[in-house]
């Protein structure tokens, strides 16, 4: 996997060469790799995956110290999902009529400008608690805009093929998990030597830098825009008509709800309460959500060659909420750490899988819509992280973490008797 890196770099350099485009049309693990598209699209999502980094370490270490609050520190995982109730759709409705790319380099800058302010607020004398809930609530109405754009612009930078679609949907989400694997440990580190403000402030930087290289994609796919963008009715009836496509929003909403903030949305508490440890450390456990992360979109490489995908699905499920379970009585970094990376693993694997099956399910000028409605998904977020907040202020993070387990089981074994005729259906285009 090493080559990989100095693959996407030179692209910025020159173009690959017909020769390595040839050889790897031979191997079929590395078609989508010639694509200039998918390339440029791997970088963004490093430099998303150092910004996410940055901010869950900073905003994390930083609203727990200042507040002692385990329901707010909770919460700052998961405010910024509120906004999607409303913004989401929206955004669904501006990747259906207008250009991705556009969308995606208008949000970026807007965020950028946001960060920069924020970053400087955070340093002065009268900073306030509250200033945080709406920076992150405006980063979600800014993140849910272009979410639909960004997880559709994919489909249309290269051919119409399902296995090149899973892979290279695979390979762009790996991207920020290796920006999460290798950034938390320097995020906090960096807090430690320059404090918030300026750790805050390189987000900006990266920001300029994804602007920059959205400005030069180019679409082989041409995006087929819909007549009636607004028309979300066609959209519901087309989703009806999949009991697929009803499978994995479902999955998602569970995840959202209750896997990623039993675990990742309490991190913060748990590294300060239960290990006892700084913000490097907090940085190390993230370190080990991002390898888990990679692992797991990694895996999904190799999952397009089965063909049942309701088993995958469930799989990855119940194999998150047993973990969370070890997670609950670990008590030393190392099985935590190991707990994190498994728990991101089969989290990442299913995500990631279940988003490439649901580009390719969905017509193109169906994907902005469909993916804000997948996106809707992330406003159970905030409900999960406050109940989690509740429980660990009520109870004890453990007993806490157990809680959201055995609910992550319960909703898994519904979803089972809710789709019971989905054993049979094959990975293909229905």
């Amino acid at each position: 996997m090493l080559f990989i890196f100095p693959l996407f770099i030179s692209d910025y350099l020159f173009d690959l060469s017909s020769n390595t485009k040839c050889q790897m049309n031979k191997i079929s693990n590395l078609q989508y790799l010639k694509y200039k598209g998918v390339r440029q699209l791997f970088v963004t999502y490093l430099l998303g995956g150092y910004n996410q980094s940055i901010q869950h370490v900073v905003i994390g270490w930083f609203t727990y110290n200042l507040t002692n609050s385990p329901i707010l520190t909770s919460l700052t995982h998961g405010v910024a999902a509120i906004p999607n109730i409303i913004t989401g759709p929206i955004g669904g409705y501006l990747a259906d009529k207008f250009n991705r790319k556009d969308i995606l380099i208008f949000t970026n800058i807007s965020a950028l400008v946001l960060t920069a302010i924020f970053s400087y607020l955070i340093s002065t004398s009268f900073f306030q608690v509250s200033w945080i809930f709406i920076f992150l609530f405006l980063k979600g109405i800014i993140y849910n805009l272009s979410g639909s754009s960004g997880r559709a612009i994919l489909a249309n930078v290269i051919p119409k093929n399902k296995k090149i679609l899973t892979e290279a949907t695979a390979i762009t989400i790996a991207a920020y998990f290796i920006a999460t694997t290798i950034i938390p440990p320097f995020a906090g580190k960096l807090f430690q030597l320059i404090g918030p403000s300026l750790t805050l402030g390189t987000i900006s930087i990266s920001l300029f830098f994804a602007i920059l290289i959205f400005y030069q994609i180019k679409m082989i796919s041409p995006e087929e825009k819909a007549k009636s963008p607004g028309n979300f009715k066609e959209i519901f009836y087309f989703i009806k008509a999949k009991p697929i496509l009803q499978l994995m929003l479902f999955s998602k909403s569970t995840i959202w709800m209750i896997i990623t903030p039993f675990t990742h949305g309490i991190l913060p508490i748990f590294a300060k309460d239960i290990l006892n440890t700084d913000a490097v450390g907090l940085g190390i456990l993230f370190t080990s959500l991002g390898l888990g992360g990679l692992a797991g979109s990694i895996i999904v490489l190799f999952l397009s060659k089965f063909h049942n995908i309701k088993t995958i699905v469930i799989i990855f499920m119940f194999l998150s909420c047993i973990i969370m379970l070890l997670l609950s009585v670990s008590n030393s970094m190392f099985s935590s750490i190991a707990c994190l990376l498994l728990i991101n693993l089969t989290v990442m694997g299913n995500l990631t899988y279940i988003q490439s099956n649901i580009l390719f399910q969905s017509k193109d000028e169906f994907r902005g819509r469909i993916s804000s409605i997948d996106s809707l998904n992330m406003a159970m977020a905030p409900i999960g992280n406050f109940s989690a907040g509740f429980l660990i202020k009520f109870y004890n993070i453990s007993r806490s973490i157990q809680i959201g387990s055995f609910a992550g089981i319960i909703i898994t074994i519904l979803s089972i008797f809710l789709f019971p005729n989905l054993m049979d259906i094959k990975d293909k285009k229905q």
